[in-house]
């Protein structure tokens, strides 16, 4: 993406998205309410066991998850070793309405808009 998006378009992006949704928030919430508050994580592969999932679908998982009662939800969107892809964390956050931290290796400010 970085070849392909100037600076300015990135930044036009990021102004334009939803507010954050309260991952910790949503954390404190339930276990200030007696219960277990799960990161339920999205991830089609590993370095250690290869591809998880072969049939790996983040927003059908990302609704099961959400069904289940997570109170948040972590995508690897990291390609090399995990096989994630941006894509994913934004269609686990279109599936659901919990909040979302993506899981990625950053090397690069201007990965953090």
């Amino acid at each position: 993406m970085r070849g392909t998006t100037s600076q300015s378009t990135l930044d036009r992006l990021v102004a334009s998205q939803e507010p954050p949704r309260g991952f910790i928030d949503a954390l404190l919430t339930r276990t200030s309410q007696g219960g277990t508050a799960v990161i339920a994580e999205i991830k089609k592969a590993s370095p250690s066991q290869g591809v998880i999932r072969a049939d790996f679908d983040p927003t059908s998982i990302a609704l099961s998850y959400a069904k289940g009662g997570a109170a948040c939800l972590s995508v690897l969107t990291e390609p090399d070793f995990f096989q994630g892809r941006a894509e994913d964390l934004v269609a686990a956050r279109c599936a659901s309405r919990l909040p979302v931290l993506r899981k990625d290796f950053m090397v690069d400010p201007w990965q953090i808009p």
